[in-house]
């Protein structure tokens, strides 16, 4: 008779100690590395934030080895080091706030770690075998709905942004919704393996897929309605697909059918579509993802796609591998440090390539018929047009849909594509360009406004923009010239170029392009004190002082926002109250400290 032995299931501590020490590094030297890089010195608290995560390192890993010796190596590292990136990129986004003047949120950010390290220890110590939570399913079922429902009572709730997602407990604010991820998952799980072998019972199949039985559908349609209720109630197109989705994505996991996910896709699609068409704000939310570029999408005062543009500008400006920790511009993203710090970490530590805007002008020919249609309908609507668009009514009609008014950009949103005017040869020619664009790995968009206008344009024309200069973001465009030469001359011979703006290049030099022994010195004035900056800064300049500042008298916030993108060590203002004076406002950008000095008192201070 044969033995059967059964090899005990090994911890693997040292294979988690090792990684353990590793997501330590990256967190550390994260936090190290912003430091120089943005003061040029390591941070004062370096000690203190080692200690820190040190802390938290070794209280998981003891509780780990003692509370969970099983568990899996590599859940906690992770969880480290992500930690450990997320405090370091918060540190790193509160330099640059609070050169701005704003507000930080570091300190913050380490207390709800601590929180969550202590709660994590209560969990392990009270349930330490998982497996008793399945006692508990339908009690994680009730408090679910409980925390669902909480920001529909009166008083209690409160309503942002159209959804009504939110609670308010005296000071503090809090979704209820994000507890609700937690005790949903605990409770489908339960249900799940309580009843997966019914619900992995297949019945009829169908394009190939078993579909499951009719009266096992029940648990399905149930959770869609809450879902559904969900969203008509709090108008929250989020919660609901999480409720929702969770419960098919689990059920799938389960049971390994297909046909739940189908199933799940055809029930929720036409409560989306239903959400899309009555609700205001979550209808604005996909206008934003289709249309992110659409001027008066990215213009809009609320609601509009400056946030996601912002987002998508700074992952492309780093590039591949990044701009580096503390040397790209996340503060230009609104709510980079929560909503948005995944930009944060592209900018700086690399995931997308550059952002191209492309469009496709086409031959002669399919260009010649578009022009014809397009004339027809703006003709229709002409009096409804600017009068710069009549005026391109006649001389160049395809400048009017690259037109900024507004009431344009309305009329034009139903215009007639010109993609779709193009012959095969010129639809072949594009897409080609799309293709070896993305074997490039260039990120590009197709904005199908995109028009240079001049006659000897042919096929690609393109833009690239930077989301470091306002309104004026576009910094080269260009486009196939394969007419020029033949207009000219006679002669068809292909070609491509573009036009530069170099001040906007300039702008946009990256600091490694500066001497090292550049002062990073800025200087602020406005248009009333332009005497008294010119006469300051020539003072500078002859005592060996070099300063750097706008050619144009910007607002105190845009300069303040340019002297940061700079680093800047100190920033010099001067006011009408300093000209008044005869003083320089100095504020030093890593204390924030800011003071008034006479000219000579500065002198002493910059050499």
């Amino acid at each position: 008779m044969a033995t059967v032995s059964i090899n005990p299931v090994r911890p693997r501590r040292f294979l988690e100690l090792v990684l353990m020490l590793l997501a330590l590094a990256v967190g550390i030297g994260g936090y190290v590395i912003t430091s120089i890089n943005r003061t040029g010195e390591p941070p004062a608290n370096l000690g203190l934030h080692i200690g820190i995560l040190l802390t938290i390192a070794i209280l998981a890993e003891i509780g780990v080895h003692f509370l969970a010796p099983y568990a899996d190596p590599v859940i906690l590292p992770v969880a480290v080091a992500l930690t450990g990136m997320g405090l370091a990129m918060i540190y790193r986004i509160d330099l640059s706030l609070h050169a701005l003047g704003m507000n930080t949120v570091g300190m913050r950010q380490m207390m709800f770690v601590g929180i969550a390290i202590a709660l994590a220890a209560v969990i392990l110590v009270v349930i330490r075998d998982h497996r008793i939570l399945r006692r508990y399913t339908y009690t994680f079922g009730l408090l679910s709905l409980v925390l669902l429902l909480l920001p529909m009572i009166p008083g209690l709730g409160k309503e942002t942004y159209g959804a009504r997602v939110w609670i308010s407990l005296g000071p503090l604010s809090m979704q209820p919704g994000e507890l609700v991820k937690i005790t949903l998952a605990i409770f489908f799980a339960g249900y799940l393996v309580n009843n997966r072998d019914n619900l992995a019972i297949g019945g009829p199949k169908v394009l190939g897929m078993r579909m499951p039985r009719a009266r096992d559908l029940g648990p399905i349609l149930v959770v869609w309605l809450v879902g559904v209720a969900i969203l008509v109630l709090q108008r929250d197109l989020g919660t609901s697909l999480l409720f929702f989705g969770l419960f098919v994505a689990t059920l799938y996991v389960a049971t390994n059918r297909v046909s739940w996910l189908v199933i799940g896709f055809l029930m929720f699609v036409p409560a989306v579509l239903v959400a899309i068409s009555t609700f205001s704000h979550v209808r604005a939310r996909f206008s934003v993802w289709l249309n992110a570029l659409d001027p008066e999408v990215y213009n809009a005062q609320a609601g509009g796609s400056y946030q996601l543009v912002q987002g998508l500008f700074g992952q492309a400006s780093g590039g591949l591998l990044g701009t580096g920790w503390g040397r790209g511009y996340p503060q230009l993203v609104p709510l980079a440090n929560s909503d948005f710090i995944l930009s944060s970490f592209a900018e700086e530590l690399g995931i997308t390539g550059l952002v191209v805007e492309i469009n496709s002008l086409g031959n002669v020919e399919s260009r010649k018929k578009y022009i014809e249609d397009l004339k027809k309908f703006m003709f229709e609507r002409l009096d409804k047009l600017s009068e710069d668009s009549q005026k391109r009514y006649e001389k160049n009609p395809l400048r009017a849909l690259d037109s900024k008014d507004k009431g344009d950009q309305e009329e034009f949103k139903n215009a007639p594509k010109l993609y779709d005017y193009l012959d095969e040869e010129s639809k072949k020619y594009f897409e080609d360009t799309k293709k070896y664009l993305e074997l490039l790995g260039v990120n590009y968009v197709v904005n199908d406004k995109l028009v240079r206008g001049l006659d000897y344009y042919s096929d690609t024309v393109f833009e690239i923009k930077s989301n470091k200069l306002g309104s004026q973001a576009t910094v080269l465009a260009g486009g196939r010239y394969d007419r020029l030469l033949e207009i000219l001359g006679n002669a068809k011979v292909p070609g491509i170029g573009f036009a530069a703006g170099m001040e906007r290049i300039a702008m946009l030099m990256d600091d490694s392009i500066i001497s090292e022994n550049e002062e990073k010195i800025y200087v602020i004035y406005f248009d009333d004190t332009k005497e008294y900056f010119v006469k300051t800064v020539n003072e500078l300049r002859k005592n060996g002082i070099k300063v750097n500042f706008d050619y144009n008298a910007k607002s105190f916030g845009a300069q303040m926002k340019k002297a940061n993108r700079e680093n800047a060590e100190y920033v010099l203002i001067l006011g009408e109250e300093e000209r008044d004076e005869n003083v320089i406002t100095v504020k030093k950008f890593s204390t924030g400290e800011q003071k008034k000095y006479s000219f000579e008192e500065v002198l002493e201070i910059l050499k």
